[in-house]
C-alpha cells in the first residue's frame, strides 16, 4: 500500500526519477517501463484485491499508461468506460481508441478489434459508424472473439453496416453455438427452423434449442415445451 501511495505522489513526467522493473530481462525505454508500471498499477486499483477497489484511481493509471504508449492500458481504458460504464473524459477515451485503431492491424488482438467495432457501433468514444463498427466485428471474428461473433451475426442478419448476408451470420453463430453461448444456439435455431441462411434441419434446430435451454435460456425452454404439447 504504501509503495503505491508513493508511486501516486510521483511526477511521471519527470525525467529525472529512475524508472525499472524488477524481475525485466528485457531492454526498455523509460515510456516502455512507465506504460508497463502504470498499467498494473490500475490493474491493481481496478480489481480491488491488493488494496480497495478505486475505479477511478484504475481509470488515471489505465490513461497515463496510454498515454506513454501501452496498448493494453488504452483497451483497460476503453473497457472500464464502454463496458463498467466508468466516468472516464471523452478526450482520453477517444485518444485511447485512436491508438488501437492505429495500432490494431500489427497487434492481432481479437479483443481490441471487438472494442474499436463496438464503440462505432454504440457511438461512444466515437461517431456511430455501423460499416467501420461491421468491419472491426469482423475481424475481432476471425480471431476468435465470441462478442465480436454475435456482434457481426446480428448486423449481418440485420444489414447493418453492409448488405445482408445470413448464410454467414450462421457460421458466426455456430462459432458462438460451439463456444456455449446459449442466446446463439437460440438464435442459430431459428434459422435451421425456417432455414433460414441454412438448409431447413428441425432436428438441428431442436437440438440447439435443448442446449440453449441448457445454458439457462428461458426462451428456448418455453419453445421446447411447446412443441411438445
Amino acid at each position: 500500500m504504501r509503495l503505491l501511495n508513493d508511486f501516486d505522489r510521483q511526477n511521471l513526467n519527470d525525467a529525472s526519477i529512475p524508472v525499472g522493473l524488477v524481475g525485466s530481462r528485457e531492454r526498455q525505454s523509460r515510456d516502455e517501463a512507465l506504460g508497463l508500471l502504470c498499467n498494473q498499477v490500475g490493474a491493481i486499483y481496478a480489481q480491488g484485491k491488493l488494496v480497495p477497489s478505486d475505479p477511478a484511481k484504475a481509470c488515471h493509471f489505465f490513461s497515463q499508461a496510454c498515454d506513454f504508449g501501452n496498448a493494453e492500458g488504452c483497451a483497460n481504458l476503453v473497457i472500464q468506460y464502454l463496458e463498467l460504464g466508468r466516468v472516464v473524459a471523452e478526450a482520453d477515451v477517444s485518444r485511447a481508441l485512436s491508438y488501437l485503431e492505429k495500432a490494431s492491424s500489427a497487434m492481432a488482438n481479437a479483443r481490441v478489434f471487438y472494442l474499436i467495432g463496438y464503440s462505432y457501433d454504440v457511438g461512444r468514444g466515437h461517431a456511430a459508424d455501423k460499416t467501420k463498427a461491421r468491419q472491426f466485428y469482423e475481424q475481432g471474428a476471425a480471431l476468435g472473439n465470441l462478442d465480436a461473433c454475435k456482434k457481426l451475426s446480428g448486423m449481418q442478419l440485420a444489414g447493418e453496416g453492409g448488405p445482408p448476408d445470413h448464410a454467414a451470420a450462421a457460421l458466426w453463430l455456430q462459432k458462438a453455438a460451439d463456444a456455449q453461448d446459449g442466446q446463439s444456439c437460440l438464435y442459430l435455431a431459428r434459422l435451421y427452423h425456417i432455414g433460414d441462411g441454412v438448409r431447413q434441419d428441425e432436428q438441428k434446430a431442436n437440438a440447439l434449442l435443448q442446449k440453449a435451454c441448457g445454458l439457462g435460456v428461458e426462451p428456448a425452454c418455453v419453445l421446447l415445451r411447446q412443441s411438445r404439447r
